[in-house]
């Protein structure tokens, strides 16, 4: 068993690789339970751990990209195969709950005015409203309202937001910046 817990210590070298992807990678070249074997042996001594890496991964990509908390649940089950509890577990790290993440979000019929985006503790709300005001303050040179509309709406649909929260926080966008520029021209 050397030889596979050497070579799945080498890619683990480079970047966290979850259970399925080290199997993946590996499969060519080592029976499958000499395989699995060395894999338990990596998760036991915590070289190798799903949980450390879908932790890591809902983070990086909160935090640099604005996934939604469905894209990254899609992402770490379809391509990192984690399991479903293990993605739930490490969403819950950065967005809480399911149904307070979804109200972060969406916002369910309340005014625009009331979603907590000065929310000074670095709630995610607060975070995606940063985003989403930064993204459209570099649209400056969109002339048509219509245009930077679309272009808001598609960035955050792009990144798994629902049409509810995207056209939210959008319309957010239009009645708080918008109109700010508007009275300093």
């Amino acid at each position: 068993l050397p030889r596979q817990k050497n070579a799945a210590l080498r890619l683990l070298s480079y970047r966290p690789y979850s259970k399925a992807e080290l199997t993946t990678k590996l499969q060519d070249r080592f029976s499958a339970t000499d395989l699995e074997e060395a894999l338990l042996r990596l998760e036991e001594v915590g070289l190798q751990s799903d949980r450390e890496v879908a932790s890591v991964f809902v983070r990086e990509k909160w935090r640099v990209s604005k996934w939604s908390p469905t894209r990254v649940r899609h992402a770490l089950v379809q391509l990192k195969g984690v399991d479903e509890q293990t993605a739930e577990t490490a969403l819950e790290e950065i967005f809480g709950k399911p149904e307070e993440a979804a109200s972060a979000f969406e916002g369910w019929g309340r005014d625009v005015d009331d979603i907590d985006i000065d929310d000074d503790d670095g709630g995610v709300s607060a975070e995606l409203w940063q985003a989403v005001s930064r993204k459209w303050r570099g649209m400056r040179s969109v002339s048509s309202l219509e245009a930077k509309q679309r272009r808001m709406l598609g960035w955050l649909q792009r990144r798994g937001f629902s049409w509810s929260a995207s056209s939210r926080y959008t319309r957010m966008c239009v009645e708080r910046l918008e109109e700010n520029e508007d009275s300093i021209h």
